[in-house]
């Protein structure tokens, strides 16, 4: 989002909560003008907020690279393998579940 699209909603959120608050709006500024001095102040204002905005936001998570992704279906096929054998499950395969459940949510949930 960039300033004069956060201007905008801004202005049009103020101006739908106003009455609820028992504020009567000028009737000059109801529509968004920003090439009015209004409008101008607002998004200026709006530019020198955003950076404080934008860095607060938490960081997007890192997608896997494209090995990652083939090893990560690689263990879930093995994890499924494991646990519809014929034979039932062992402890050693437990074990191993285990870490295939661990090594997979590495890989797809990165520190």
């Amino acid at each position: 989002m960039d300033e004069v699209k956060l201007a905008k909603l801004f202005h049009q959120v103020y101006e739908d909560l106003a009455p609820s608050f028992g504020y009567e709006t000028r009737t000059d500024t109801k529509e968004f003008d920003e090439d009015s001095k209004n409008g101008k102040l607002m998004i200026a204002t709006c530019k020198a907020i955003l950076p404080e905005i934008l860095s607060s936001q938490p960081e997007p998570p890192v997608v896997p690279m494209l090995a990652d992704i083939k090893e990560a279906l690689t263990i879930a096929l093995s994890l499924w393998k494991i646990a519809h054998s014929p034979i039932g499950v062992t402890q050693d395969a437990m074990v191993e579940y285990k870490r295939r459940i661990d090594k997979l949510t590495e890989i797809v949930y990165p520190k």
